[in-house]
């Protein structure tokens, strides 16, 4: 019996082992006080993030490779009063 799950927690280890990425963060001190996070990247999937000057996100560009998958752009209005 000790074998047998020896041998299956060693199979799954494998599988974990193989399919984990490597996730590098980037952040930007020199634009934004705050050193907010600019991209993402895990693998050739990148994440780019771009601020306004009240450091609330603007717009966010997906991509794969070369090629942009999804690009979204953030509205805020300015309220009523």
């Amino acid at each position: 019996m000790y074998m047998i799950i020896t041998e299956i927690l060693l199979q799954l280890r494998k599988r974990i082992k193989a399919e984990t990425q490597t996730t590098t963060y980037v952040y930007d001190a020199l634009n934004y006080a705050d050193g907010l996070r600019y991209l993402k990247s895990t693998g050739s999937s990148h994440t780019q993030v771009n601020y306004d000057y009240n450091a609330e996100v603007l717009t966010e560009e997906k991509s794969n490779g070369n090629s942009i998958v999804q690009q979204s752009t953030f509205v805020r209005g300015t309220g009523y009063s």
